[in-house]
């Protein structure tokens, strides 16, 4: 690995006095001629699309534009799906750096979270029809126009629209899911084959249950009146640069994790929308790891359309291109199209290769052919055996060689394939031209550097800097729905004992009843 100060280099752009080199972000360097490879802070397309498998440096550009763009006086989120601990580290070391806030959401048992609360405050200005919209956008049970899932999406949203309006006061998943186990209290608005039906609505309610950043409320044991302070709201990150990191667990918490991550995401395009525009917005960055478990479904494009219109720009990560085609959904087209910046770490296929090879642009390449005598002791083996110099001719002419001339790609299928085996190479695509990116839509090979040693991103895991207790409080391992399973039934009320002259009334009745059967 090429040693490099990454520091130094991000410095001297930040610190140049240029303007057109102030705003930019440094990707790393070329593989070929050593140069920075750099990308316009504000694209055209602002969204960027990174592949690559596990220890591929993917996740080294991550904590690159995540940093940056904390120096750039932006506000992330970061919905860390896989648990990297170095990259949270990291952002929290650059957000004391740069005196701004840091908070985390963990929902792993044992640790500390803030508060991140379920009912968003954006959300109470707004009707109960529109809650029950973004609710059902953001939990991903949104069943577009196809026949069978608009029946039970549609379940669902009445599901949800019906629990706002009866109980506007349940604040968290646990007061509704409580709530969903008793069909009887939907009597109002809600038939029992819509309650039946609007099962995966209850079923997310269920899960959150578990989240205690959603649960947790103010005179819950263990919240004090700080933690209630410093609770998570998505609008204050259009306001003032801040850092959110979700902390999920895919390996023992991933149908919790899916539901959690999906919220997250939706809502903040929400509270961006619901922001009036007389003032301009903080530019938000969204960096969402294995972004298949989020954003899979048929809206994706639309999806990606409407975070650049509320000023969120999103970081869509994931590992192969396989991802993206699992279940009813094909979302591999759809994300390619709709990012302006994407990335590839050590592709691993024939077909990602060939892909790279076909659109990284042409150049003119020269192909020799000749004809050769052959002898008995001829062994086509050995090197330097076939050579123009022994091309047949004339007795009185050279030897004949034909030139042809033809296009080629700039990277060959083979030299796709061995940069594909260094560490940190990528291969970098930026759709428009802009600034002083001018790449021509080509893909280029550009080596990703480390911010620091390999020494210092063990230390950080090993020893992270303590979350605030004051301003956070401990996930539980057992969630007040887990417990209320274990609370006695409440004992039933006895009927009330009835007068002699009201159980003669009640004879007397049913045999009149019975005369008019028999006539």
């Amino acid at each position: 690995m090429r040693p490099i100060n990454w520091s130094n280099r991000v410095d001297r752009l930040r610190r140049s006095g240029r303007f057109d080199l102030e705003r930019n972000i440094y990707i790393g360097d070329k593989y070929d001629d050593g140069l920075p490879h750099l990308v316009p802070t504000v694209r055209r397309n602002p969204h960027s699309h990174l592949q690559g498998g596990s220890r591929s440096g993917k996740g080294v550009l991550i904590a690159a534009l995540a940093t940056q763009a904390i120096a750039d006086d932006a506000s992330v989120v970061l919905i860390e799906i896989k648990n990297e601990p170095w990259i949270p580290e990291t952002l929290r070391i650059e957000c004391r750096n740069q005196d701004i806030l840091f908070r985390r959401v963990d929902i792993r048992p044992g640790r500390r979270t803030h508060l991140f609360p379920f009912r968003q405050a954006f959300l109470s200005s707004q009707s109960f029809m529109a809650q029950a919209d973004a609710l059902t956008q953001a939990f991903g049970i949104d069943g577009g126009f196809d026949p069978t899932q608009a029946f039970f999406s549609t379940m669902d949203h009445r599901m949800l629209y019906a629990s706002l309006v009866l109980r506007p006061e349940d604040m968290t998943p646990t007061e509704i899911a409580k709530r969903y186990k008793d069909p009887a209290a939907f009597d109002k608005l809600l038939m029992a084959s819509e309650w039946k039906h609007a099962s995966m609505s209850r079923s997310l309610m269920m899960r959150l249950t578990s989240v205690t950043a959603m649960n947790a409320r103010a005179g819950s044991p263990g919240v004090s009146e700080t933690a209630i302070k410093y609770a998570i709201d998505l609008r204050q990150l259009f306001d003032a640069p801040q850092v959110v990191c979700f902390s999920l667990d895919t390996q023992g918490q991933r149908a919790t994790t899916r539901a959690l991550a999906g919220y997250v995401a939706f809502l903040l395009m929400a509270a961006g929308a619901s922001l009036p525009r007389v003032k301009p917005v903080k530019r938000v960055v969204c960096i969402i790891d294995d972004c298949q478990e989020v954003i899979c479904g048929p809206h994706v494009g639309s999806l990606i359309d409407t975070a650049a219109s509320v000023g969120v720009e999103l970081v869509l990560a994931h590992q192969s291109p396989d991802q993206l085609r699992r279940g009813p959904h094909d979302i591999s087209a759809s994300l390619v199209e709709s990012t302006g910046l994407q990335v590839i770490f050590s592709p691993g296929s024939e077909e990602t290769w060939k892909m790279i090879s076909n659109t990284s642009g042409t150049r003119v390449a020269h192909d020799l052919s000749w004809k050769q005598h052959m002898n008995p002791w001829f062994d086509a083996t050995h090197e330097g055996v076939f050579d123009p110099k022994y091309a047949m001719g004339g007795p009185m002419s050279p030897p004949a060689v034909n030139v042809t001339q033809r296009a080629a790609p700039v990277w060959s299928v083979d030299t796709v394939r061995k940069l594909s085996t260094v560490e940190n190479v990528a291969w970098v695509r930026l759709k428009y031209d802009q600034g002083l990116a001018r790449y021509e839509g080509a893909w280029t090979p550009v080596f990703v550097p480390y911010q620091f040693s390999k020494l210092e991103s063990e230390f950080r895991v090993d020893h992270p800097m303590p979350d605030p207790v004051d301003q956070t409080v401990l996930v539980d391992a057992v969630s007040d729905y887990d417990r209320s399973f274990e609370e006695a039934p409440p004992k039933p009320t006895p009927e009330p004992k009835k007068s002699p002259i009201e159980l003669a009334r009640e004879r007397k009745r049913e045999e009149e009843e019975r005369r008019k059967k028999r006539k």
